[in-house]
């Protein structure tokens, strides 16, 4: 919010400042002067004009950069491989007498042929538990916490989450249930259990509510936020503790198999309530605010490059009257419509330069530090910073060419009898 403030209180104090100073400049002129058209303007406001279309087209650039920034880091997010499947993941909330029947409820909405498969699990991207345990080569006063998932043995493959080491949990093994465990690659670090395969067989003690053994060792996948590196996780079956169903469901007419789906779930759990949501949604659900910086920012940025080419068609306007003999003399020479209009504004893209000059530190050391609050972040390329600034000479060219066309096209005889 401080960000939107800081940026909303420059544009409003630029945009106030351009049209302040010109209307305290023309009343402090002469009423007599002024009919007489005998009007001065000094080193002074012109260097003061110049001054502030540099600052209103730093900021435009300033917006331009952390707009595309933003705009690549979450597109970024989106398409990044997270290590889940989410497509087509749909997690039911189990409440009341739906959370007693869980296990009914899965086997009955197994049964649905657009169904490809289905888990009991605590899986959210919402938030997640945490257990404190001592892991095998601690000692026993060394408890580690660490985030865990309750599944049961159809989870990995729902999710489709792969494993770098050792099996899944499985049906045929009672004993996965009361001593098994599965952790990721993050967590085999943590643990100082060297690979992924030495760490299969080592011993878990999960506060003398189960111990059990790793029996396999996951990919490391994004569980949470792409704010956070990946950290250690423990998977392991508690039923007791799972409280959602994730289905994956084909692709093809996903609304006609959720009203299936609910008709099932009525039949089995009439009283609890069917809610659903899309894995997806959920994991673009934790960068609602990045969404709205991305909205703000464009709105700030397309307000900003209007005040700035107002500012710049301005000063444009007052330099090409003040030349108006100058550039019917060069008319008279032979000069072209393009060599005047180059010959304009290229004073006027300098100005844009010096702006861009000043503008790309400013907003590189921004962007930068916002994109520390990301684990998972993209690289400030050069690419931005020439987009930007092609951007801005391009807008500013479009501006003064308009008024100085207009000026390079009028007969030079006219020109030349103003006084």
């Amino acid at each position: 919010l401080l960000f939107f403030l800081l940026y909303l209180l420059i544009i409003l104090l630029v945009g106030i400042l351009s049209g302040l100073y010109p209307a305290i400049l023309m009343s402090s002129f002469s009423p007599i002067q002024s009919i007489k058209g005998k009007i001065s303007h000094g080193i002074g406001d012109v260097l003061f004009r110049k001054s502030l279309v540099v600052l209103q087209f730093s900021i435009a650039i300033i917006l331009i950069i952390g707009t595309t920034c933003v705009l690549q880091q979450l597109n970024y997010i989106q398409n990044r491989n997270i290590g889940i499947n989410k497509d087509q993941l749909v997690t039911f909330e189990l409440r009341g007498d739906a959370r007693k029947q869980a296990n009914v409820i899965l086997k009955a909405l197994l049964q649905n042929p657009k169904v490809v498969n289905g888990t009991l699990n605590s899986f959210s991207f919402k938030g997640i538990s945490n257990i404190t345990m001592v892991p095998e080569g601690a000692a026993q006063n060394e408890m580690t916490s660490s985030n865990v998932f309750t599944v049961d043995e159809n989870f990995l493959n729902t999710f489709q989450i792969s494993l770098t080491a050792g099996r899944d949990f499985s049906a045929k093994i009672p004993s996965d249930v009361t001593d098994a465990f599965i952790v990721n690659e993050a967590a085999v670090k943590e643990f100082n259990w060297k690979t992924p395969k030495e760490a299969l067989g080592k011993k878990i003690d999960w506060g003398g509510l189960k111990t059990g053994k790793v029996i396999g060792v996951v990919k490391d996948f994004n569980f949470a936020s792409l704010r956070e590196n990946i950290k250690p996780l423990v998977i392991h079956i508690f039923p007791d503790w799972s409280g959602v169903i994730t289905l994956r469901l084909k692709t093809d007419n996903v609304t006609t198999t959720l009203k299936e789906l609910e008709t099932v779930w009525k039949g089995i759990a009439a009283n609890s309530p069917f809610e659903f949501s899309f894995e997806d949604e959920n994991f673009k659900n934790q960068y609602l605010s990045e969404l709205t910086m991305k909205h703000v920012l464009s709105a700030f940025t397309v307000i900003s490059i209007l005040v700035a080419c107002l500012g710049l068609f301005g000063l444009a306007s007052f330099s090409i009257k003040q030349r108006v003999k100058e550039i019917g003399i060069r008319k008279v020479l032979g000069s072209t419509v393009n060599s005047i209009v180059l010959l304009i504004s290229k004073d006027f893209l300098k100005l844009v330069f010096i702006a861009f000059i000043i503008s790309a530190p400013i907003a590189w050391y921004g962007i930068n530090k916002w994109l520390q609050n990301y684990a998972f972040r993209i690289n400030i390329g050069v690419t931005i910073f020439a987009i930007a600034g092609l951007s801005a000479f391009l807008i500013a060219l479009v501006t003064v060419s308009i008024q100085a066309i207009k000026a390079a096209i009028v007969n030079p005889i006219k020109s030349l009898r103003t006084e």
